[in-house]
C-alpha cells in the first residue's frame, strides 16, 4: 500500500463523504471513488458502508485505519528528523486550533514566524477541541493551541500563555453603573455575585466559556438567567452589543474591530479577574520537529502578556 493510498482512506474516513474528501484532497470525486472501488475489490472486502449520514468504516476498514494512523505517524515523525537535518531550511508544521481562536491568533503570529522562517509551511487544521485533540492522538497535527485541562490527559503539554475572561457589556448596560475601578492593577471590574442574576448569553454546553461561566454560577450557588444560547462566539458578542445580555469573552479575543466597532465595554471578574492557561498540545511518544518547537517558541512570545502583540 502507498503513502498517497492511506492518505486518501484516511480522508474518507475524517470527512465521512466522498466529495468533501475529494474536495480536501484536491482530486475529482469520481477518481476518488473508482480508486476506493479498485482498493475494496483489490483486497477482497469493503471498508466503508454508505448511510444516510455519510461513510462509516466496516471492521474492515476499522483495521486497516488504525494501520494507516501508525504508519503516517511514522512517516511523518521520519519527515521531520529529515527536515531537522536540515536545521530550519525547510519544514512543515499542521498546527490545531479552534476556528474562533484561529481568526484572532493566526494574523498576529504568522506573518512574523514567515518573515524568520521563510522556507517552513504551517498547514493549520481549525476544528473543535475533541476533535484536535483526536488528531493528536493519531498524529495528524504536531501541535496544537488548546485550553487547559484537557479532555485528554495522555497527550503531554507546554504552558503556552494565561489569558483573562471578561464580561462584554453593552455600554449603555446599566451594569457599567456596579463597576469598580482598581488603582493598583488599572482593572475596571464587578464582583459577579451583584451580576450573577442579570440575562447571559453562553455558548453551547461543551464549549470551554461554557465550562467556566457554568462553575462562576456554581461557585455562588445561583442558576444563571439564561436568555439565549450559541456555539458561535461572535453570535454571543454581537448579541451583548445589542443590550441582549452579558457574555462572557477571552481576551485573545477582543480585537480592535470590537474596541472601536462595537458598542462593548469589557468588566474584569473581581478584583484579581477571572484567568484561564493556554497551552501546547503534543501527540504523545512522537518526535517534536525543531519547526514544530521553533514555532512553539514564537508564539509564546508572541501571545503572552507583555508581549508584541498582546
Amino acid at each position: 500500500m502507498e503513502f498517497r493510498e492511506l492518505t486518501n482512506i484516511l480522508t474518507i474516513a475524517e470527512e465521512g463523504s466522498l466529495s468533501k474528501a475529494a474536495e480536501k484532497l484536491f482530486v475529482s470525486q469520481s477518481s476518488l471513488s473508482q480508486f476506493l472501488k479498485s482498493y475494496e475489490a483489490s483486497i477482497g472486502c469493503s471498508l466503508f458502508v454508505r448511510t444516510s449520514t455519510g461513510m462509516r468504516p466496516t471492521e474492515a476498514g476499522e483495521r486497516v485505519l488504525e494501520a494507516a494512523h501508525q504508519i503516517v505517524a511514522i512517516g511523518n515523525n521520519l519527515q521531520n528528523e529529515l527536515w531537522d537535518i536540515a536545521n530550519l531550511s525547510t519544514g512543515k508544521v499542521a498546527l490545531g486550533l479552534t476556528p474562533f481562536r484561529g481568526s484572532f491568533v493566526l494574523p498576529d503570529i504568522l506573518p512574523a514566524f514567515y518573515a524568520r522562517y521563510p522556507q517552513i509551511t504551517i498547514h493549520t487544521v481549525e476544528a473543535n477541541t475533541q476533535t484536535l485533540e483526536d488528531h493528536l492522538l493519531r498524529g495528524i497535527i504536531d501541535v496544537a493551541l488548546l485550553t487547559y485541562p484537557l479532555i485528554n490527559k495522555k497527550l503531554p503539554t507546554e504552558d503556552a500563555y494565561e489569558e483573562e475572561v471578561y464580561l462584554a457589556v453593552n455600554r449603555d448596560s446599566h451594569v457599567l453603573e456596579l463597576a469598580k475601578h482598581d488603582a493598583v492593577t488599572g482593572r475596571t471590574y464587578v464582583e459577579f455575585e451583584d451580576v450573577m442574576h442579570e440575562p447571559f448569553i453562553l455558548l453551547s454546553k461543551g464549549q470551554r466559556l461554557f465550562t467556566l461561566a457554568e462553575s462562576q454560577f456554581d461557585k455562588y450557588g445561583c442558576k444563571p438567567h439564561v436568555i439565549q444560547k450559541t456555539q458561535n462566539p461572535e453570535t454571543s458578542i454581537r448579541l451583548a452589543e445589542q443590550g441582549l445580555g452579558l457574555a462572557f469573552m477571552a481576551g485573545s479575543y477582543i480585537h480592535p474591530i470590537y474596541n472601536g466597532s462595537y458598542k462593548l465595554s469589557y468588566l474584569s471578574i473581581g478584583r484579581e479577574g477571572l484567568h484561564r492557561k493556554l497551552v501546547f498540545a503534543f501527540p504523545p511518544n512522537t518526535y517534536r520537529s525543531k519547526a514544530t518547537m521553533a514555532f512553539v517558541e514564537m508564539a509564546s512570545r508572541l501571545l503572552a502578556p507583555g508581549g508584541k502583540f498582546s
